[in-house]
């Protein structure tokens, strides 16, 4: 498999696979620009508060974080085959 091509996996442009987000008012979405075939596996990583963001639901299309904080910021990744 290669992995050099950015259109080959998907990653055309940035926070197809991992980003750095905001919770607003306790809560952030993020949606992904193509669904997955099966659910992907989402690491979630504080940015601000150790422990206080958390991951609350995963679709095939879109994942939800609360954060203790009303504006913790966390970074991401989706690790899975979106093809």
């Amino acid at each position: 498999v290669k992995l050099n091509n950015a259109g080959q996996i998907n990653q055309g442009v940035a926070g197809t696979f991992a980003g750095v987000a905001a919770c607003v008012a306790g809560v952030k979405n993020i949606s992904f620009p193509a669904p997955y075939a099966r659910p992907p596996a989402i690491l979630v990583f504080d940015e601000t508060t150790a422990g206080g963001a958390k991951l609350i639901s995963r679709e095939l299309s879109n994942f939800t974080v609360a954060c203790t904080g009303a504006i913790d910021a966390f970074s991401w990744l989706a690790i899975g085959n979106p093809n």
